[in-house]
């Protein structure tokens, strides 16, 4: 299953590193493998870390949106990176 990353836009270096550590902790404990992928095409995932979006309640820590054969993953960018 392959990923991208919006590092070019969006995402800072310790935000994607934190998103990454959380995909090397599942890869193990399930039977999917997640590759990472530095472009848009051809993946299932494609995650952004947002500060803000317009119809997120105020204790939302992200959202997922089907697009035509792919998932948008937004991750509230809280600025407290564990």
């Amino acid at each position: 299953m392959m990923a991208v990353l919006d590092t070019m836009l969006n995402t800072n270096k310790a935000s994607a590193d934190y998103i990454r550590s959380i995909f090397n902790r599942l890869n193990p404990l399930i039977d999917i493998d997640f590759t990472e992928n530095f472009d848009q095409q051809g993946n299932l995932f494609d995650i952004y870390s947002l500060s803000n979006k317009s119809n997120w309640s105020a204790d939302a820590f992200g959202s997922c949106a089907l697009k035509g054969g792919w998932f948008d993953v937004y991750w509230k960018d809280s600025g407290n990176v564990v």
